[in-house]
């Protein structure tokens, strides 16, 4: 038994996952261990998974009063949740006897597939936790054991489009003075895919064609992190500046010359993020390239989306025998959307023996009540500034409240059946919650919202 102290707000969550870290669509086991010096009268004890992002930050705007200047602190909010389900572990059905000594409760949920990566920085966050909540006897003093846990989205490179080749062209005309001939100097970077892995060796191809008076002294090659964030209340945008995950530099390229050459371009070892499913925080991977030509010549600079997944190009086995943070991963396997009750026993030795548990609870993401704005952007993809981690991948800001308040831009996974003769163990929504409020956006910033 494994315990903190006497009594249940004492206690502690144990998941089977010792890292505490689950993929998207993986089955979480776990218990709720606490100990009671004396017997204790309760109404019931829930165990409730929930997952969520948020956005916040504040800004400084000036406003003229009657052509007094003044100065306001405007809270820019966004919020968007994935599921919120509670389960009763035990009681319930009125009072609910529990005598004194260990208690150990088992509990099991199955994550969704579309559950983005978690996530934390400065102005937003994805996070993840499961919450035990006793409610006493007298129906109003509640206790709580909190469990924080993350979440890996596995992206899986194996796409036709990802596959596909990239390549950039450089190309700019020079000549020395007015009378000087206009020479070109024309670049290309070919890369066989356009995304990889952590850990992997990207084989780059440099084929330069120089015919001007001009050399490029450098080119320095770089992986960069972009992120964005969106929020709803009131709606804006803010893009953080760029981390720099790598850089490498090669050359030059002298004048008049042409040569062609291969080289490896070895990407760090990290746990690539995949937030596609969140619309309010944008983290995408770019290839860039910068040619530095010599003089007082302008540098030349492109970059181009380059996907950063968990499972390699090529690969259909199982990616911790080959992901170089390979202690850092879930210790199941990668779940299969194709067969979402795949797992129905835990694989580790705590969690040998779990009660016979004859559903897998799915928790369908979508609106929450009574909030005063979406929780859901309406964000559409588009093709000018390529920030998602998926092709084309790009974000539009000008996004307007759905019309269908009660729908969802996230895929809802459908109840799996129970067995024959067995009744529903958790509480079906009767009817459809109610509609968000139609307040009208304005595109100009406004005094934060009152809470």
């Amino acid at each position: 038994m494994v315990s903190n102290g006497v009594g249940f707000q004492n206690g502690t969550i144990i998941l089977d996952e010792s890292k505490n870290v689950y993929y998207s669509g993986q089955p979480i086991f776990g218990k709720v261990n606490f100990e009671l010096n004396t017997s204790l009268s309760f109404l019931y004890l829930n165990v409730v998974y929930k997952g969520e992002a948020n956005v916040l930050w504040t800004e400084e705007e000036q406003e003229i009063y009657n052509g007094v200047k003044k100065k306001k602190m405007v809270k820019y909010v966004g919020h968007e949740e994935y599921f919120n389900f509670s389960q009763c572990i035990l009681g319930g059905n009125g009072v609910t006897f529990l005598p004194a000594g260990n208690h150990s409760l088992p509990f099991q949920y199955q994550i969704p597939f579309n559950a983005p990566s978690s996530f934390k920085e400065e102005k937003g966050e994805v996070t993840y936790n499961v919450t035990a909540y006793l409610l006493h006897q007298d129906g109003v003093t509640k206790e709580e054991i909190v469990k924080q846990f993350q979440v890996i989205a596995p992206l899986d490179l194996n796409t036709e489009e990802i596959k596909r080749p990239i390549e950039m062209e450089f190309e700019e005309v020079y000549s020395c003075n007015c009378a000087c001939a206009q020479r070109a100097l024309h670049v290309s970077v070919s890369a066989p895919h356009a995304g990889a892995s952590p850990g992997e060796c990207v084989s780059l191809t440099v084929r330069a064609h120089n015919r001007a008076n001009v050399e490029v002294s450098q080119i320095v090659f770089q992986l960069a992190k972009k992120m964005r964030y969106l929020s709803q209340q009131p709606m804006s945008t803010v893009i953080p500046p760029e981390e720099i995950i790598m850089s490498m530099v090669k050359g030059p390229i002298l004048s008049k010359t042409n040569r062609e050459y291969t080289f490896d371009l070895v990407l760090p070892n990290f746990i690539a993020l995949n937030l596609d499913n969140c619309g309010i925080i944008d983290v995408g991977y770019f290839l860039k390239v910068t040619m530095k030509v010599s003089g007082c010549n302008d540098d030349i600079y492109d970059e181009t989306q380059f996907c950063m997944g968990l499972v390699p190009i090529g690969s259909n086995e199982d990616v911790k025998l080959t992901h170089p943070l390979a202690d850092c991963l879930p210790n199941a396997p990668i779940p299969n959307p194709n067969n979402p009750t795949y797992a129905s026993q835990p694989y580790t030795e705590a969690f040998a023996n779990p009660p016979n548990f004859q559903n897998i609870q799915f928790c369908p993401p979508g609106p929450i009540p009574n909030y005063p704005y979406p929780v859901v952007a309406n964000v559409v993809d588009g093709n000018m500034f390529g920030s998602k981690n998926s092709l084309p991948g790009v974000f539009e800001t000008n996004a307007q409240p759905r019309a269908d308040q009660n729908s969802t831009s996230m895929p809802i996974p459908a109840f799996p059946p129970l067995p024959e003769g067995q009744a529903i163990p958790y509480m079906l929504p009767q009817s459809p919650p109610p509609p968000y409020s139609m307040q009208p956006f304005s595109p100009e910033p406004s005094a934060p919202p009152s809470y």
